[in-house]
């Protein structure tokens, strides 16, 4: 999953909206979704701002300068941050001419990945995982492919809304399991495609030790 650098990629022209004056600022995002994941790109429209004016905008961590136009209206084009676990981000819009001009949306974000612990095991031990970000559908399925044509397809936990969230306690490989690498990959379809999105994991490397 791509990291991203900045949380602002540009500021864009507002959606218009009729003339008059505003009672109060207003910001609302398009796609609105309940959860949005690192690298997905989002629109926040806002209204009721002071016309033609400058309007300073913050988002996770940064902030940036945009220029109302001539109803009011602003936009500014967002692209999310990788995140820790769930985290909410808020997108907050102040203007500069009329501070009591402000307003604020929270939104919420995570990363496409799994966790699992303890990193280091030996093969047919139970495993903690957790996995975030996996929004195809309420099951979660785990699919392993590894030496002499080794295959496993688990459904192994239900996800939570509204990240996709998901933990379980699970073996990943048999304890007779060859040494090797083995590729895991986690998604909500009980048939594997590598092409399966959203869809996330990493590769197991099982060695024998002597004694």
């Amino acid at each position: 999953m791509r990291r991203v650098a900045t949380a602002f990629i540009a500021a864009t022209v507002g959606t218009a909206v009729s003339a008059g004056a505003a009672e109060a600022a207003t910001l609302t995002v398009t796609p609105a979704k309940a959860c949005y994941v690192s690298g997905e790109e989002a629109v926040v429209d806002g209204a009721g701002f002071t016309p033609n004016g400058d309007v300073n905008a913050t988002f996770a961590g940064l902030s940036t300068t945009v220029f109302a136009d001539p109803a009011g209206a602003i936009g500014l084009q967002l692209q999310f941050p990788g995140v820790k676990g769930v985290k909410t981000l808020a997108v907050t819009a102040t203007d500069a001419t009329d501070t009591a001009l402000t307003a604020t949306l929270n939104l919420t974000a995570t990363l496409l990945h799994v966790d699992v612990n303890p990193a280091n095991a030996k093969a047919g031990k139970k495993l903690r995982i957790k996995g975030y970000g996996l929004s195809g559908g309420k099951k979660v399925y785990m699919h392993v492919r590894g030496p002499h044509h080794y295959k496993s397809d688990t459904k192994i936990a239900r996800t939570k809304a509204p990240c996709g969230t998901f933990k379980t306690h699970r073996k990943i490989v048999p304890a007779g399991a060859a040494a090797g690498k083995y590729k895991v990959l986690f998604d909500a379809k009980r048939k594997f495609s590598k092409k399966t999105e959203p869809q996330t994991g990493g590769t197991l490397t099982v060695t024998r030790t002597s004694g």
